[in-house]
Formats: C-alpha cells, sequence, structure tokens
C-alpha cells in the first residue's frame, strides 16, 4: 500500500503555511489599524480622561471584534473545506475509498459547531484584551511627542498583537486539521502518523514526533505555530507497540 508520507511537502505538509501566515498578518493589521485610529482621535482631541479614552476604545473594538467574527466564521468554513480535501486526498494516496459528503456533513456539524464556539470565546477575549491594553496606553499619550507615542503603542500591545496571531492561527489550522481527522475516522482509520518539517525549520517538539504513530483519539497537544500534518496508516500495517500512546 502506498505511503502518504512520500507524496506530502516536507516543508509545508499540509499546504496551508501560506494562508495561516495571510490570516495572522491580516489580524496584526486590523489592530495597528484599531490602534492608529484611536490615537490619532485621542491625540487630535487632546483626551486625557481615562473614562472617555476606554469608551472611545470600546466602540472602535467593538465594531472592530464584529467584523473579526465575521471573518473568523469564514476562514473556518475554508479551513474545513481545504482540511476535508486534504485528507481525501490522503485516503486516495493509500487506495482507500473517501467518505461521502453525507457522512462527513453529518461528522463534521457538531466538530464545527465546538470550533466556531471556540473561536467566538477567543475573539471575546482578545476583544477585551485589546480595550483593557490599549485604554491604559492611550493615557498620557497625548503629553509627549508622536514620535515617543508610536513607540509606546507599539511596545505596549506586542503581546495584544501576539495574542491575535495565536487567535488567527487556530482559527485556520485547527478546523483544517480536525476536517482531515473526521475523514480518517469515517473510514475506520485509528492510527495517524505524525510527519513534521524536516531540518532544522522542525522545532525540537516535532522532530522527535516525527514519523512516530499515534492513536487518533489521543493525539498530544499541538502547540501554537504547528503545521505538522498527521497522515492516515493502515493499523495492520503496524505492532501495537509501536503506536505511541500520550500520557
Amino acid at each position: 500500500m502506498a505511503s502518504p508520507a512520500k507524496r506530502v511537502r516536507s516543508s509545508d505538509p499540509m499546504l496551508i503555511k501560506a494562508v495561516e501566515a495571510r490570516n495572522m498578518s491580516m489580524m496584526s493589521k486590523g489592530i495597528d489599524e484599531l490602534i492608529k485610529a484611536v490615537y490619532k482621535r485621542a491625540r487630535e482631541r487632546s483626551i486625557t480622561d481615562p473614562q472617555v479614552i476606554q469608551r472611545m476604545v470600546m466602540r472602535e473594538a467593538q465594531a472592530w471584534g464584529e467584523v473579526g467574527k465575521r471573518l473568523a466564521l469564514e476562514r473556518i468554513t475554508r479551513s474545513r473545506m481545504a482540511g476535508r480535501a486534504h485528507g481525501r486526498e490522503l485516503l486516495k494516496i493509500m487506495g482507500i475509498e473517501a467518505p461521502s459528503d453525507q457522512a462527513s456533513d453529518l461528522l463534521g456539524r457538531d466538530s464545527e459547531a465546538e470550533q466556531i464556539m471556540r473561536v467566538m470565546n477567543d475573539h471575546e477575549l482578545l476583544k477585551a484584551e485589546l480595550i483593557q491594553e490599549l485604554s491604559d496606553k492611550l493615557l498620557g499619550v497625548t503629553q509627549v511627542s508622536d514620535r515617543e507615542a508610536r513607540a509606546s503603542l507599539k511596545v505596549g500591545l506586542a503581546g495584544t498583537r501576539n495574542h491575535a496571531r495565536q487567535v488567527a492561527s487556530a482559527e485556520t489550522v485547527n478546523p483544517f486539521r480536525a476536517s482531515a481527522l473526521e475523514q480518517y475516522t469515517l473510514v475506520g482509520v485509528t492510527v495517524v502518523e505524525w510527519y513534521t518539517t524536516r531540518g532544522e525549520m522542525a522545532c525540537d517538539i516535532c522532530r522527535a514526533r516525527h514519523g512516530k504513530k499515534y492513536p487518533i483519539d489521543r493525539l498530544p497537544e499541538i502547540h501554537f505555530g504547528c503545521l505538522c500534518d498527521l497522515l492516515p496508516t493502515d493499523v495492520e500495517m503496524y505492532r501495537l507497540e509501536a503506536v505511541e500512546v500520550p500520557a
């Protein structure tokens, strides 16, 4: 039986790296534009009252958050469709017939709902963090030079930007991977092979997992930024002791 590993691009196993990077960039850009707009308004009006600043930030963040949620739903849908196609392609390489669309839709319904709920919660937490951090960092920036103010905001909101990138990554990669795994489950695949990028680009965690077999329902935790693929295997090809079971 053919091995999917021979047909996987080692630099981007899931073929989703560019999509993830684009979504993270868009999320960061959206936050930068919000910060720029609020800062400009506060500076032009010389606003120093903390309550006025917070109300202004909340209005902008609410509008930004609604757009972000709409985009997140679109990303989840696209990622799930791409993940389904990817999983079916790997099954095809193994000579296994892909499940029907009806079966895939039925199994994926609850999974998609759970992903949407989680992402919506992530966006609410991100919005709350943005409101708090930006409101705090805007205090006093109208009293210093424009250059100092912009530098202060850039450094002060770095953690929030990173949080936003993590949210964008999760709403891109997680639905993709989950949808692919659903295809394997529907055809009876119970063991998957961890496949990571080779060479220095792979982190120590993923490099150690490369080539190992895991039960599909007991996978090790996947860290932020992980683009490793989980390849379907024919469980009969492997001895039971060759399958890793995470603690």
